[in-house]
C-alpha cells in the first residue's frame, strides 16, 4: 500500500524554499563574461551623477546611447557613443552642460579590451584643450570610467576574483597605474535580465604634477582615490544593465606660483554615480 505524503503549512513552505535554493545551487555553473552586441545594436542608458557639498552641491543627468556599427572577422566591435538630453545643477542652479551629440568612436573586443579610441566633436575640442591629444586611458570611455574594463580570460563562479590594471595618463606626460578589483559576488535577477553581480573596487594613489600656464602656477596633486561599486552584467545577452559606484577623491593640492609663493588646497569629493538600461 503506497503511503501518501502531505506537507502542511509552514514546514511545506520552508521545504519548498529550501527545495528551490538547493535546485539553484546545483544547477549553477561559472559564466563566460563577454559583449554580446551585434552590428545595429543601440543601447540606451540614465546616468545620473549626483556630488554633495557645501560650498558646490553638484547634480549631473545624461542619457547615454551606444550604437554598434559593426562586428569584424575578429569579433572587435565599432561602437559611437552619443550623449543627448544632459542637464547640470550646481547649488540648484541650472547651468550649461556640454559636450552633447557624438563624442566618441570605439573599438573594443568582446572581452572589453579597447582597441581604439577616436574623440569626435565637442568632445574633441574639450580633450584637446585639456592636454588630452591620445586615447590611451582608463578614463576616455564613458563605461570604463565607472570600472567597466576588461573581463577574464576564464569563466567565473560565484567567490570568484579578479583583477585588472591600467595606466592613467596625464597631459604632463606623466601615469600612474590604476588596478580594478573584481568579485563575482551572485546571481541576480535585474531589470528582468539574469545578471551577475560584479563587486568593484580600486584605490589607486595619485601623485603628479601639471602645469598651468595661462595661470602662470603649477599643481602638486597627492592623494587617493576610492572606487566602490556594483556591476549587473547581462552575461546571456553579453550586456550592462547597471551600474551603482562611489567615488571618493580626498588628496592634497600645492599650488605653486611661477615667482615661488604657494597655496595648500585641500580636497575631498565623493560622487554617487548611477547608470541603468533604459
Amino acid at each position: 500500500m503506497r503511503k501518501k505524503i502531505i506537507i502542511h503549512g509552514v514546514t511545506g513552505i520552508v521545504i519548498l524554499m529550501l527545495f528551490g535554493v538547493f535546485s539553484s545551487w546545483s544547477f549553477a555553473a561559472p559564466v563566460t563574461l563577454r559583449f554580446g552586441h551585434t552590428a545595429g545594436t543601440v543601447l540606451n542608458y540614465t546616468l545620473t551623477m549626483d556630488t554633495p557639498g557645501a560650498q558646490s552641491a553638484r547634480n549631473v543627468s545624461m542619457t547615454i546611447t551606444q550604437d554598434v556599427k559593426s562586428v569584424d572577422a575578429q569579433e572587435v566591435m565599432e561602437i559611437t557613443t552619443s550623449i543627448s538630453n544632459a542637464t547640470m545643477t550646481v547649488n540648484g542652479v541650472p547651468v550649461p552642460f556640454t559636450p552633447q551629440g557624438e563624442i566618441l568612436d570605439s573599438k573594443i573586443t568582446r572581452k572589453g579590451e579597447v582597441k581604439e579610441n577616436t574623440a569626435k566633436a565637442q568632445y574633441k575640442d574639450i580633450m584637446t584643450q585639456a592636454g588630452f591629444t591620445t586615447f590611451t586611458s582608463v578614463t576616455k570611455e564613458p563605461l570604463r570610467s565607472l570600472g567597466v574594463l576588461e573581463f577574464p580570460d576564464d569563466a567565473k563562479d560565484v567567490g570568484d576574483s579578479w583583477s585588472i590594471t591600467k595606466s592613467q595618463d596625464f597631459p604632463n606626460g606623466t601615469s600612474m597605474s590604476v588596478t580594478y578589483t573584481f568579485t563575482l559576488e551572485a546571481f541576480e535577477t535585474v531589470l528582468g535580465y539574469n545578471c551577475a553581480k560584479i563587486v568593484i573596487a580600486s584605490q589607486p594613489v595619485i601623485s603628479y604634477y601639471q602645469d598651468f600656464p595661462n595661470l602662470r602656477a603649477g599643481m602638486y596633486a597627492n592623494g587617493t582615490v576610492k572606487v566602490a561599486g556594483v556591476l549587473y552584467f547581462a552575461h546571456a545577452e553579453g550586456k550592462v544593465v547597471k551600474i551603482n559606484d562611489t567615488i571618493e577623491s580626498n588628496s592634497i593640492g600645492t599650488l605653486i606660483n611661477y615667482d615661488g609663493g604657494s597655496t595648500v588646497i585641500p580636497f575631498y569629493q565623493k560622487t554617487v554615480v548611477s547608470l541603468e538600461l533604459q
